[in-house]
């Protein structure tokens, strides 16, 4: 009896020191979104328990066990070695808790002293297992983080999120795929943007074309999504299980930006947008979006009708059928007319821009394609003139001049004649030669007998400011939205918000929303977040 004793107290004692972590049964639980401290943990002494994971080097096996409860589709799994400098970990599931055979989801084994994974398929609720070990039998102390960040509400082709298309930019690092998951939509994707081995964070945006020719572009960061890649894709429906791919673009090694000119889209037709970064890259990022049908004729022949532009947009036009413009032509009397650039202003185009409050240098960047003209007797290409214009007379903005004694009504701000076919360049308009909140006319030509087409971006003037983004409660009083409106009165829409421009927090709901204000030819944006309601704490009794 003694004896019996005896072992049952030594079983009782061993059970009692058991090691943490040093089998499934003994797994430290672990938060979803935590760090340990530095060091806080060590594999010295302990003997694995588990067949080494597939990516695991060869040699003695010291695995320590941890679980935690999945709060997110999305972990990040990180291990920081102290003096275990070269640790290796594997993400495990197991259906039945510590018995019968575990499911290795992710394994990566560190070069250096800090070893990561991510998995993006976890079921909310459910217990996972991680496993540390160090390569070839190291030992020693680490610390361990896991994040769970929350799921984009557009992971999924069918919560895709619905883009402006007349020249539209979000807010710098508006939206993130961060947390987003994989789906069985894109199993298979094109390579020659993605490569096979491709974990996709995809989320979603989708457009109605406008235009056939669509210009996408999404610009991440150093701090956002490093490396971003898009692709431009049809769908019978958004719960279909293939697609159509229209276009992709992978931004390079050394670029943050991804860009995609398409000309094939059927107008009135939804086009979807993926955006993903490279490999596993996830982050911030910003999308900008301007689909336009391409012009036979030309639509700003004149002041009258110049092209309003707005900030950062993309404007594609031609001198090819463009007239004479009597603005800047000579009076009758043959006194010399304003243009100062070479040659006369034989096919001008019109635009026009608004300087801010405050003056900035404005950069014009040109693309430009001049040919001969079949009708002319000349010879080689032209070089494309660019001259800036502002009014000094207080008259209307397109008064046309009929007199010396009206002389000046057109003031150069400088003229910038450039390139042989092809050609680029920026045009800088000072901003000591500008005055804030004045409206200027571009006027652009070629040399005699020649026609260009030409694209170009703006940056620097003024367009419609949605101002700075805002934080809301939810049960918040309804709030009127306001906005800077050059070149005219603008109007909202977006989530939450009505015709009349009110923004109701409790119709949008809690999270990130992002409102469009469109004035004119220009749209800006901002983003909303609405967060829980106010919580009023008592001290009554």
């Amino acid at each position: 009896m003694r004896k019996l004793i005896f072992f049952f107290l030594l079983f009782i004692s061993l059970k009692s020191f058991a090691v943490p972590g040093d089998d499934c049964s003994t797994a430290i639980l672990v938060n979803a979104n935590n760090c340990s401290s530095v060091g806080q943990y060590s594999n010295t002494g302990i003997t694995g328990t588990l067949n080494p994971p597939t990516c695991f080097s060869t040699g003695t096996n010291n695995g320590m066990w941890f679980q935690f409860l999945a709060t997110g589709p999305v972990a990040t799994v990180t291990v920081n070695g102290g003096t275990l400098t070269n640790p290796q970990i594997a993400l495990l599931s197991n259906a039945t808790g510590c018995t019968g055979t575990f499911t290795e989801l992710a394994c990566n084994k560190a070069a250096a002293a800090t070893a990561t994974l991510t998995y993006s398929s976890l079921t909310v609720g459910t217990n996972y297992y991680v496993y540390v070990d160090g390569v070839n039998a190291l030992v020693g102390t680490f610390q361990l983080c896991i994040s769970s960040p929350s799921q984009p509400s557009n992971d999924q082709p069918c919560n895709a999120l619905t883009l402006q298309t007349n020249n539209f930019c979000s807010p710098i690092d508006a939206y993130t795929n961060t947390g987003a998951t994989t789906e069985t939509l894109m199993t298979s994707l094109p390579s020659s943007c993605f490569s096979a081995s491709e974990i996709v964070n995809s989320v979603y945006f989708k457009f109605t074309a406008t235009g056939t020719s669509n210009s996408i572009k999404v610009n991440g960061s150093a701090t956002g999504l490093v490396r971003p890649q898009i692709m431009v894709f049809s769908l019978s429906s958004c719960t279909a299980t293939t697609y159509t791919s229209n276009a992709c673009a992978q931004a390079t090694s050394t670029s943050n930006t991804a860009s995609i000119d398409i000309n094939n889209l059927i107008v009135g037709t939804t086009y979807y947008i993926m955006v993903d970064g490279y490999t596993t890259g996830t982050g911030a990022f910003q999308i900008c979006v301007n689909s336009y049908a391409p012009v036979s004729t030309v639509v700003n022949d004149d002041c009258s009708s110049a092209t309003v532009l707005c900030p950062g947009g993309r404007y594609y036009s031609t001198t090819k059928g463009a007239t004479p413009n009597s603005n800047l032509d000579p009076i009758a009397d043959g006194t010399t007319g304003e243009w100062n650039c070479n040659g006369v202003v034989d096919n001008s185009v019109w635009f026009t821009f608004t300087t801010p409050s405050v003056v900035k240098d404005i950069n014009i960047s040109v693309n430009a394609k001049c040919i001969v003209l079949a009708t002319s007797s000349s010879s080689g290409s032209g070089n494309l003139q660019f001259e800036v214009f502002e009014r000094a007379d207080g008259r209307s903005n397109c008064a046309n001049r009929t007199s010396n004694t009206s002389n000046g009504t057109w003031n150069s701000v400088g003229c910038t004649s450039f390139g042989s076919t092809p050609s680029s360049s920026v045009v800088t308009i000072s901003a000591a030669d500008l005055s804030p909140n004045k409206q200027y006319f571009i006027v652009v030509d070629n040399f005699p007998g020649c026609g260009c087409d030409f694209d170009f971006v703006i940056n620097g003037n003024q367009g419609a400011d949605a101002g700075a983004n805002q934080s809301v409660c939810l049960d918040a009083a309804p709030v009127t939205m306001s906005g800077t409106t050059p070149p005219s009165g603008g109007s909202w829409s977006g989530p939450g918000i009505t015709s009349a421009g009110v923004f109701t927090p409790s119709q949008a709901g809690i999270g990130s929303h992002v409102l469009y204000y469109t004035s004119g030819s220009c749209t800006d944006s901002k983003i909303i977040t609405v967060t829980g309601p106010q919580v009023v704490v008592s001290n009554d009794v």
